[in-house]
């Protein structure tokens, strides 16, 4: 049997292909061997960098990859799909200024300001800040804005009343014996026309204190409207009487609690 010998040329040189003990083919060139073995080298290295096997995997076990900046990426859930879409419909057909009915409304976050952009706003904006009080609260004149009521409106104003007499005691612990009355003195009413009557008993059983009217202090007429006790504990009592319009006026009290009554009564009349 002949012997065939494998030669490569290399540069016009002419080199035996050997056979390794191992039926591997060996280049005896040191430079197509390096080459070989640079090629290897990375060969394994790309093979480390591949997924072990076809089809899906974990993330780790996965290859990186993005989706090239003129391309889009095809979504292949139907669900991921349908809200993708939803989303779309809701969002402006194209970018730029547009009618309200085609853009996406927005709030203005609690901490924000809006900027507007149109100088004329702006200055009437501007102006109009100018126009309100600096802060709110109470303030002078100067400082307030100019209000004016409705024609059809009325104005209630509050006035402190104008008290002729203040706290003119009529009975100081006076004294009412069981079954006994007493009546205070005079009340002149010719330039007033409201009453206040307070004051403390300790008769807290027989209560009824009554307001009587004169036109020219001598007949007397008792008064429908009466003093009752506000707190039948301490024996408080208390009323307003408005609209008088005799001359005289004068309060009256019966005892029929079965024991004495000591009582202080007093008045302050009001135009």
């Amino acid at each position: 049997m002949s012997h065939v010998k494998l030669v490569g040329q290399n540069s016009g040189t002419y080199y035996e292909i050997q056979s390794t003990t191992s039926s591997e083919i060996k280049v005896n060139d040191s430079s197509a061997n390096s080459s070989l073995s640079t090629i290897a080298g990375d060969t394994t290295s790309i093979d480390t960098k591949l997924p072990s096997a076809l089809g899906q995997t974990t993330k780790a076990n996965s290859l990186a990859v993005t989706v090239a900046s003129d391309d889009t990426l095809n979504v292949s859930d139907s669900t991921s799909q349908s809200t993708l879409s939803t989303i779309s419909g809701k969002l402006p057909s194209a970018l730029g200024q547009t009618t309200k009915a085609n853009s996406l409304a927005v709030t203005i976050a609690s901490g924000d300001t809006v900027a507007v952009s149109d100088s004329t706003s702006q200055s009437t904006l501007s102006t109009i800040s100018g126009k309100l009080p600096s802060a709110l609260g109470q303030t002078t004149k100067a400082s307030s804005l100019s209000v004016t009521v409705a024609s059809d409106d009325t104005v209630n104003v509050l006035s402190t009343p104008n008290k002729d007499n203040t706290a003119s005691t009529l009975w100081n612990a006076q004294t009412i014996a069981n079954s006994a009355n007493a009546t205070t003195s005079t009340i002149t009413m010719t330039s007033h026309s409201r009453v206040q009557v307070y004051g403390i008993t300790d008769n807290t059983t027989d209560t009824t204190i009554y307001m009587e009217l004169s036109d020219d202090n001598l007949n007397w007429y008792r008064y429908s409207e009466k003093v009752t006790l506000v707190d039948t504990t301490n024996g408080y009592f208390g009323a307003t009487f408005t609209d008088i319009c005799v001359d005289y006026i004068r309060f009256y009290k019966a005892n029929a609690s079965g024991s004495s009554e000591t009582i202080t009564l007093k008045v302050t009349i009001m135009k």
